[in-house]
């Protein structure tokens, strides 16, 4: 069994409990958009943390380090395909009547803080190989099309809102590919198939925080105020 089938195995059964029941929520059309706006919160982090890896990578591999080459490669093919991704939130937020400012100027919750935080503490003080664990759960299960599609129309907002959902449903699937190949191609131990296993297992514990925030409106960032359906008040 490869790397990324052990993986997969330990992993699928758990990522349908992170969602905390997001989707399926009878007020999904109210918590879409402070849904889209932590998505910013998120996203708006994932380009800083490929670049710190790729760092570190490029240091580790200059040292002998036998992973990290292979790291190196993945990390300079993956870094642009991530760019402008924050941006696509924006335009979905805009369609909602939720200005950018006011998204970009949220602080992010703690448990976002912790999603993302922890990685950036892997990363520079234990290995970057640790982010392929981080990157398998938020891009290696996507949505299908038509569950994309199928929120739309239960919601009941404007198409243009779906648009970031609709391009992850498609470019996710290859990327979760490239990201397999990538973790069976690297000379892995037992110690660094741990370090890789315990950082996706974090991020699936940190994203069922980050998401009963956003269904229980508990969320700590609570700047952003919108202007949906004609009334303003608290985004989500």
């Amino acid at each position: 069994m490869t790397t990324s089938e052990r993986l997969s195995l330990t992993l699928a059964p758990l990522v349908g409990s992170a969602g905390g029941g997001l989707w399926d929520h009878p007020q999904i059309a109210r918590i879409y958009p402070e849904y889209l706006a932590t998505m910013h919160d998120i996203v708006r982090a994932t380009v800083p943390e490929l670049e710190q890896a790729l760092e570190r990578s490029r240091k580790l591999a200059a040292a002998g380090d036998p992973v990290a080459p292979g790291l190196v490669a993945y990390l300079q093919g993956h870094l642009p395909e991530e760019q402008g991704h924050a941006e696509w939130l924006l335009e979905d937020l805009e369609e909602l009547g939720v200005g950018r400012q006011q998204v970009q100027a949220r602080w992010p919750s703690r448990a976002v803080a912790e999603l993302k935080g922890a990685q950036a503490h892997w990363i520079a003080s234990g290995h970057p190989v640790s982010l392929l664990g981080h990157l398998w759960v938020m891009e290696g299960f996507p949505p299908e099309p038509a569950e994309v599609e199928a929120l739309q129309a239960r919601t009941g907002l404007p198409p243009g809102a779906f648009r970031f959902l609709r391009r992850h449903a498609v470019l996710d699937r290859g990327h979760a590919a490239d990201l397999a190949a990538a973790l069976d191609a690297l000379p892995l131990t037992p110690r660094h198939e741990r370090m890789v296993g315990l950082s996706a297992l974090q991020t699936l514990d940190a994203l069922g925080s980050v998401f009963a925030d956003v269904v229980t409106g508990v969320s700590e960032s609570r700047a952003m105020q919108g202007n949906l359906t004609g009334r303003r008040g608290s985004v989500g």
